[in-house]
């Protein structure tokens, strides 16, 4: 599954060979004495990493410990790292890190979204990330750093995911209201069914000026159309007969059949729709 998944990806860059002497090489033995990321008896606790990582994102955290198994061997690196570091502990660093905490996983989402295994609030996390990406641009301010262009696509998960997401897409209703007139239309008939229901009874008996007109429904004929024999002949033509029960005539129209199938398919039509906004 591991392998499928990689295969799967969208955008699978090149092989990059890393230059070795770009890094220090270090020796299992050497790793183990140094406690880098455990003790000599095998703990976390009071290794190195243990003691220096106060970073609040995973992201960060996979980050410092890549570093700290292959430590950068050229000076310019590790002086270019210094500066960037010295930057944010004299500027801002704590309202830096604070804006973090926000953050959510943007690589691990961006991997289960091209592994097609995306959920709704792995967009979530990306809209989300967009937003902060503007406060974090502001503190970063002198460093120079070469910012993507992401207004557009901020825009549009702005305007298509609510702010409350399911984790599964079956779940369904994490897209906005607006966003898509077919999948607003779903909706309206999922949820305002009995409504339309009503309304087209109300609408029958002013066509047919037979006030006792009422549309019922059992598990044999689905939705009909009753009234007393006695009106039998108010009946307008598009009306179709269906069964006649003691002094009761049963009767359907092509449009209540037509709701009525809408309506047994419009959960099941409503999710798929949604589902292939998302996709």
């Amino acid at each position: 599954e591991y392998l499928t998944n990689c295969y799967a990806l969208l955008k699978l860059r090149h092989p990059k060979k890393l230059q070795q002497e770009n890094f220090l090489q270090l020796d299992f033995h050497t790793r183990r004495s140094l406690e880098l990321m455990q003790t000599v008896w095998g703990d976390s606790k009071n290794s190195l990493i243990w003691a220096i990582d106060r970073t609040v994102t995973s992201a960060g955290a996979r980050l410092l410990r890549w570093r700290m198994n292959s430590p950068w061997a050229d000076r310019q690196k590790i002086i270019y790292h210094q500066e960037h570091v010295q930057y944010f502990y004299e500027k801002n660093c704590e309202k830096l890190r604070r804006l973090l905490t926000k953050v959510g996983d943007l690589a691990r989402s961006l991997l289960r979204i091209t592994s097609d295994k995306g959920r709704p609030n792995d967009l979530g996390i990306i809209r989300d990330n967009i937003k902060y990406l503007n406060e974090i641009r502001e503190l970063s301010a002198g460093l120079n750093w070469q910012w993507p262009d992401v207004a557009m696509l901020g825009d549009i998960l702005n305007n298509s995911l609510k702010e409350e997401l399911p984790l599964w897409a079956r779940d369904g209703n994490f897209i906005k209201d607006g966003f898509d007139e077919e999948l607003d239309n779903l909706r309206q008939l999922k949820d305002h069914g009995h409504e339309l229901l009503l309304s087209l009874q109300e609408r029958y008996i002013a066509e047919s000026k037979v006030n006792s007109l009422r549309l019922k429904s059992n598990q044999i004929l689905g939705y009909y159309l009753e009234i007393n024999v006695k009106h039998r002949n108010d009946m307008p033509s598009n009306f179709i007969y269906r069964q006649q029960i003691s002094n009761s005539l049963r009767y359907t129209t092509t449009e209540l059949l037509e709701l009525e199938q809408d309506l047994k398919n419009s959960e099941q039509n409503l999710q798929q729709k949604e589902i292939s906004i998302f996709q």
